[in-house]
């Protein structure tokens, strides 16, 4: 979640879920910016708002399901990555509440449950912190900067998936423990080099970085991408090309190919 720019998208209703989400989801200190939108009542409130797309990922919470389909389809619309948070949090208590309908210890339910909850995993195994979860990830996300990585491994966590992502760096050291997972595990993620550049110069001047650092350069991207490639070629997985993909739409394709392979 490094540097990501967030807008938190609430009607009245979920402001309470809102300050949550902030203290305990985002780590405010890493983050380049939050914007709460904490009024967003009707669905006309909707329409007059304005979603503009500044490379930010929109998490929006509506107990109107139609407000919430809005909002996805226009996400889709403009490519801005999005997480609908009511969703999640209702998929992760129907979990809860399906195996407390079958019997057994509630408290030894709950417990068990966050225990291995793969939310939290995922957090904690962001951007390469952790190399030795490999070995316990249902799936390892790999990539050049900005090709979405954590956006998509938080995604899929919210789906139940044990989510490591791993960037791809030409001056650092692959990871060794990649190099012994099973190949079927690993995506990576690749993008358009034109769109990449476009998105970094849009990082790099939110960030008041001068534009020729470097990290936007044609010269730059290049080189991370044919690193990439190789990195590709060496472990022999499976790679999606996200240029024209939203959240969403990665999440389901990443989900076909890891369901399919387990037969």
């Amino acid at each position: 979640m490094q540097n990501e720019k967030v807008w938190i998208l609430l009607d009245r209703n979920s402001k309470s879920l809102g300050h949550i989400l902030i203290k305990n989801y985002f780590m405010q200190e890493m983050q380049e910016e939050i914007k709460i939108y904490d009024s967003i009542n009707t669905i006309e409130d909707l329409y007059n708002f304005d979603f503009y797309s500044t490379d930010q990922v929109i998490y929006y919470a509506f107990e109107d399901k139609i407000m919430s389909e809005y909002t996805k389809e226009k996400c889709r619309k403009l490519k801005i990555k999005y997480f609908d948070v009511y969703a999640s949090v209702y998929n992760f208590l129907s979990s809860i509440f399906s195996k407390i309908s079958k019997g057994g210890s509630i408290p030894n339910i709950l417990a068990q449950t966050l225990e291995n909850n793969p939310i939290e995993f995922t957090l904690n195994n962001d951007d390469g912190s952790n190399p030795q979860s490999i070995f316990e990830s249902d799936i390892i996300i790999i990539g050049v900067s900005r090709t979405s990585k954590t956006p998509l491994s938080i995604y899929m966590s919210n789906l139940g998936y044990k989510v490591t992502n791993v960037p791809l760096v030409p001056e650092i050291e692959l990871p060794k423990e990649l190099l012994h997972v099973e190949p079927e595990k690993i995506i990576a993620l690749t993008m358009d080099p034109a769109r990449l550049i476009e998105i970094r110069k849009e990082r790099i001047k939110s960030l008041g970085i001068p534009s020729d650092s470097g990290y936007a350069t044609k010269e730059r991207v290049l080189v991370e991408l044919e690193y990439s490639h190789k990195v590709i070629q060496k472990l022999n997985c499976t790679q999606i090309d996200v240029t024209h993909l939203s959240i969403e739409e990665a999440s389901e394709k990443i989900k076909n190919i890891i369901d399919s392979r387990k037969g």
